[in-house]
């Protein structure tokens, strides 16, 4: 098995339980603050992919990019 194949089962595999547990997360907590904990979570594994990347923190987008970046996020 290629590390291709590895990481499409892997990825298949957390994204199920990412669904079930916030599934499960939202019969306990209001959808606003699930959301904000998702956009948190998320922001804290991209900064740690981009130190571990040695990629640049600022993206060369443009405003309109970026506002969409925010939107997306904000609704989920």
């Amino acid at each position: 098995m290629s590390i291709g194949d590895i990481c499409a089962v892997a990825s298949a595999l957390f994204w199920s339980i990412a669904v079930i547990l916030m599934r499960v997360s939202g019969l306990k907590v209001p959808p606003l603050p699930l959301t904000f904990f998702k956009i948190w979570v998320a922001v804290l594994l991209l900064m740690g992919t981009l130190l571990w990347e040695g990629s640049p923190w600022v993206l060369d987008l443009t405003g309109q990019d970026y506002l969409r970046l925010v939107v997306s996020a904000v609704l989920g």
